[in-house]
């Protein structure tokens, strides 16, 4: 998956059936964590978001999609209406 400038992501991560969700935000050129979501607790949204690295240290370092038998890893695209939504 190719991560683009100004864009949100929604990230999947299982772990022995424990769910997480992250959402990001990118800039030009930078990630940002924004929320996470542990395992349907409530949804935690950051004040200021968590510089994550630079959109090429993403590209070249992350498996955005991984499914083994221990753990499953998937990052989408989602729209800005759809980030809005979440943070209900």
């Amino acid at each position: 998956m190719k991560v683009k400038p100004n864009r949100y992501y929604k990230e999947l991560y299982i772990i022995e059936n424990i769910k997480s969700y992250y959402f990001y935000t990118t800039d030009t050129k930078c990630v940002y964590e924004i929320a996470y979501l542990y395992n349907d607790t409530q949804l935690v949204k950051y004040n200021t978001p968590i510089n994550c690295g630079s959109i090429k240290e993403w590209q070249t370092r992350r498996e955005w999609q991984e499914d083994t038998n221990t753990h499953s890893y998937n990052v989408k695209e989602i729209s800005k209406g759809d980030v809005f939504l979440e943070m209900l």
